[in-house]
């Protein structure tokens, strides 16, 4: 039985990442700052599983330069048992070269093992739907 499920986020920055991962967790509490190494921690629970959801600095944000974001490898201490769940977001309509080499960077870090563990959250998307955004 899982004690606590591990979600991260990552991706490029202004895709919304705070504001949909508060969303999820129905917008009570706040984000815990971890001191000035990048990332954020909230514990919530989904349904009655004791969830640890990690924000990290988008790619591109602060102190980030397109490589991997700075503070996504501190985070590390914090899920001994690994993640259960990255969730990748990338705002619609702007998924070019830059977004795939920065997605390519994160599954080379992390190794290709990680593939399965990736939901790709796209963001501003108004009222399309998952089969017109899929189709684009």
């Amino acid at each position: 039985k899982m004690s606590e499920a591990t979600v991260v986020a990552v991706g490029a920055a202004g895709t919304s990442r705070r504001q949909t991962l508060e969303r999820l967790v129905g917008g009570g509490g706040a984000f815990a700052k971890d001191g000035s190494r990048g990332f954020e921690t909230y514990l919530t629970d989904f349904d009655g599983l004791p969830a640890r959801l990690i924000d990290t600095v988008g790619f591109g944000g602060s102190g980030g330069s397109g490589d991997l974001p700075p503070g996504f490898r501190e985070f590390a201490p914090l899920v001994p048992c690994g993640v259960d769940v990255f969730l990748y977001f990338l705002k619609y309509g702007q998924v070019g070269a830059r977004e795939k080499e920065q997605f390519e960077k994160f599954v080379t870090y992390a190794g290709e093992s990680v593939i399965p563990h990736v939901i790709i959250v796209i963001t501003h998307a108004g009222e399309e739907t998952t089969r017109s955004i899929t189709n684009a």
